[in-house]
């Protein structure tokens, strides 16, 4: 995944100009049917670059922190209906790597500083999900509501997604995916703001995403791409990012 971005959105959602900001990394996501009804799931990049490109330019590599959850089937028919419960668990220091400020777009004179590259948030996040959805072999779509327990005094956060896909061709799958995250609680006092990364206190967002799915072989081995985009941000940066991936899928029978 690649993300090109020139501006931190602050606490207001108002964009502040702020030079060339990227992140790149490689990342691994995972799911494995234990039995029918109970699926174990795992992400986590081992290695994610962060490059902030004002004042001499910082770089930063690090992994980020792992993700563990395990969903349970409820109701496993043309309708289904799930729980999710995800957790989040800080490995990667919260330190800050270096200050950032607003830029003056006409004359790249350092402005107000808006907070620290920060690449871990140094906190507990444990999510509930509730997921219901229909599909078949032509198309699919499924909603999901859940919520973001943070500890270390962070603003806990709703989290609500939609998506619909359909096949247009026996190897190509496209999928539309919406997704909100709202931080919800006091607005001060919120430690460790500001962090073009958005890994910190408070981030929320309006996000879409189109993705493109094609089938290799009859192995179940696929590549495809996503691009992402937002409408609405707070206390991060904005868009556009891009990932390519490779899927494999396993039968067990």
């Amino acid at each position: 995944a690649i993300g090109f971005l020139d501006g931190y959105h602050d606490d207001n959602g108002d964009f502040r100009y702020t030079g060339n900001y990227s992140e790149t990394g490689i990342h691994f996501y995972g799911e494995y049917g234990v039995t029918d009804w109970l699926t174990v799931i795992g992400a986590w990049a081992p290695f994610q670059v962060y490059r902030l490109g004002q004042l001499g330019g910082t770089t930063v590599t690090r992994p980020t922190d792992p993700l563990l959850g395990a969903r349970f089937a409820l109701l496993r028919k043309e309708f289904r209906l799930s729980f999710e419960m995800d957790t989040r668990f800080p490995t990667v220091t919260n330190r800050a790597f270096a200050p950032f400020f607003e830029i003056d777009q006409e004359t790249h004179e350092v402005g107000e500083q808006l907070g620290y590259l920060r690449v871990g948030s140094g906190v507990f996040d444990v999510e509930p999900r509730l997921q219901f959805g229909w599909g078949t072999e032509r198309g699919h779509f499924g909603t999901e509501f859940g919520w973001r327990f943070r500890t270390g005094g962070f603003q806990d956060a709703m989290v609500w997604l939609m998506e619909g896909g359909y096949r247009f061709h026996p190897k190509v799958y496209a999928t539309v995916r919406i997704v909100q995250l709202l931080a919800r609680g006091p607005v001060e006092p919120l430690p460790n703001t500001g962090s073009p990364s958005g890994v910190t206190n408070g981030t929320s967002y309006f996000a879409f995403s189109f993705e493109v799915d094609y089938l290799l072989n009859d192995r179940a081995l696929s590549v495809g791409i996503v691009a992402e985009g937002a409408t609405f941000y707070e206390r991060q940066a904005g868009g556009p990012v891009f990932s390519l991936y490779l899927a494999k899928k396993w039968d067990g029978s």
